[in-house]
């Protein structure tokens, strides 16, 4: 390991001993939530109200770029809330400034000395200033014109509501907001105790800061610091290993595949479960908890194994993204049925299918995996959505096959269909029925079963469009009793409503107009309606016969809908 420079240092000499502090692009957004500005903040005011002389918030983890120039490996939460809480002081002097300028200039000059701690001296090129705290490139529109640029309060709020409440941006702007609040009820917009706070955090915090040379050496004392005790997702703990594990010859390939990896995911709503499908289809069953255990083990098995397993991460989450993506241009070479198999997976929910799909689309012929997504959708019905048996089993088993397939064990779709099979996991045709003759379920999986349906009988594919603007369901014995629908007309006791309503046959697939128009109007003129449609919905045509409609003509649809179901969804293993 090269030399270490350990420095127990104020924020201020931080931010007067370096031209640039850089957050690099590849480094974790801001992540703090509401709680932890809270604490922050709590244990500042404690500080001030109990006369410390100063207050330690942990060491940073920094690589020296040059002598006026580092980069923050770990720290940056602590640094950017910092600088935040400097950033409402600085504004608030000159808004007070601005509303009473005739109070004199002690406002304006504090705010002039807070603001020279963000930026770096103006030159020719630079004649307003150039940011010395810089952040990657998530948050660095945010920190620019919220924390460094002179904003008021409400533009803060205003902005917040561009953003959902998960994403780093919200946070950041979360945390000025709170922050915000927090400052004006404890000084009162007062010019001695706003500069007392500002002083305190400046002056008085202390940061621990240890400079490497070698990147990666950065990542091995952060690696050690979370071995103390500091709590990061395996993400992150991954990252930390595979940089210090890199190499300085191999360090900027590392670091690239990581970006690469990082853009690949960041139009998931969430990744937390793309690491643990990428290992299970690299490697094999593993447990999430052990995870990083696995991980770790291979890592330092071999000096290339960093490097190699980096460009394996890069080339997976371009996979693992198109998986959740079925118009991604990744599938563009598929037909059109692996598309659909993949719609009907991400309908279903069907995260479990991943490792094994992540798998078989680098180890399997293209006619196989299309083979194979079809099969999926049918364990995944099967099983899970109709059975609604344990998922841990299924995903146990599902996890097993991969190992089997890059082992070339497993090269046929069938093969893969088999073993999953012997695992217990594939419901038989009597079982399906059983199961389905009494089946109740929210509209969403409705949609979803009647739609697959109607396009297995022939009358084309209703889009099972969650937010009902085209194909909507309706309940012909409605949700709620009423005078055309009690215990008398349909045969149900009042205790049992609700699961005779929520029956898959009770559900029927209308346009939205027609389904609105109905609401809870007697059968005869429900009928009616319905049979406008009859030439679109093949499903909704049993209704046509029907005099009454209640338990018995529920029961004798559900049976009709379900021999079409196991027709629909069999795979025949001979």
């Amino acid at each position: 390991m090269s030399n270490i420079v350990t420095e127990l240092e104020s924020l201020d000499t931080q931010f007067t001993k370096y031209d640039k502090i850089s957050i690099p692009q590849y480094q974790r957004s801001y992540a703090w939530d509401g709680d932890d500005v809270q604490t922050y903040w709590q244990d500042i005011k404690d500080s001030i109200d109990e006369n410390r002389e100063s207050y330690f918030i942990g060491p940073i983890v920094s690589k020296s770029i040059s002598e006026k120039s580092i980069e923050i490996i770990d720290g940056q939460q602590r640094i950017t809330t910092s600088l935040a809480l400097i950033g409402i002081i600085k504004r608030i002097c000159l808004f007070e400034y601005n509303n009473s300028k005739d109070s004199g200039s002690d406002f304006y000059d504090f705010h002039k000395t807070l603001n020279d701690r963000f930026l770096v001296t103006r030159s020719l090129r630079t004649p307003n200033g150039e940011s010395r705290y810089n952040m990657n490139e998530e948050n660095h529109y945010i920190y620019e014109n919220f924390v460094v640029a002179d904003v008021p309060i409400d533009i803060v709020r205003l902005e917040m509501k561009k953003y959902k409440k998960t994403d780093s941006n919200y946070k950041l702007l979360d945390c000025i907001s709170s922050l915000w609040d927090f400052i004006c009820d404890y000084t009162g917009n007062d010019i001695e105790q706003l500069k007392n706070v500002a002083i305190f955090v400046l002056e008085n915090l202390q940061v621990l800061n240890m400079s490497v040379a070698d990147e990666s050496d950065a990542y091995l004392i952060f690696e050690t610091i979370n071995d103390r005790g500091r709590e990061l997702d395996t993400m992150d703990l991954v990252k930390n290993l595979l940089f210090s594990k890199a190499g300085a010859d191999k360090f900027s390939q590392v670091k690239n595949n990581w970006i690469r990896m990082t853009e690949n995911l960041c139009s998931l709503s969430s990744s937390s479960d793309f690491l643990y499908s990428f290992w299970v289809s690299f490697k094999g069953k593993s447990s999430k908890q052990n995870l990083f255990k696995n991980i770790k083990k291979y890592i330092n098995n071999s000096a290339n194994n960093s490097y190699s397993l980096s460009r394996n991460l890069a080339e997976a989450s371009r996979v693992y993204a198109a998986i959740h993506n079925p118009t991604d241009s990744y599938w563009d070479n598929f037909n059109e049925e692996t598309r659909g198999s993949l719609r009907s997976l991400k309908d279903l929910s069907a995260r479990a299918v991943a490792p094994l799909i992540m798998a078989s689309i680098t180890k399997l012929e293209k006619i196989e995996f299309e083979k194979l997504l079809k099969y999926l959708v049918v364990f995944q019905v099967r099983y899970v959505l109709i059975c609604e048996y344990h998922t841990g089993k299924y995903s146990s088993a599902i996890s097993e096959i991969p190992e089997l397939i890059n082992s070339g064990a497993h090269n046929k779709a069938m093969k893969v269909a088999r073993a999953l099979k012997e695992r217990g996991v594939y419901v038989n045709d009597q079982e399906l029925l059983d199961a389905f003759l009494t089946y109740s379920c929210t509209t969403k999986k409705a949609k979803l079963i009647l739609s697959a349906i109607e396009e297995f009988k022939g009358g084309g594919l209703k889009i099972t469009n969650p937010n009902a603007s085209i194909v909507n369901i309706e309940h012909l014995v409605p949700q709620t009793q009423s005078q055309f629908w009690n215990e008398e007309i349909t045969g149900i006791e009042s205790q049992e409503y609700g699961t005779w309503a929520n029956r898959l046959g009770n559900m029927f697939l209308l346009s939205k107009a027609l389904n609105k128009n109905l609401k809870s109007s007697a059968f005869e003129m429900k009928k009616e309606k319905m049979s406008e449609e009859n030439e679109l919905f093949f499903t909704n045509r049993f209704v046509v016969n029907c005099k009454n409609w209640g338990k018995n003509e529920i029961s004798k649809r559900q049976e009709d809908l379900a021999k079409d179901a196991i027709e629909l969804w069999k795979i025949d293993f001979r």
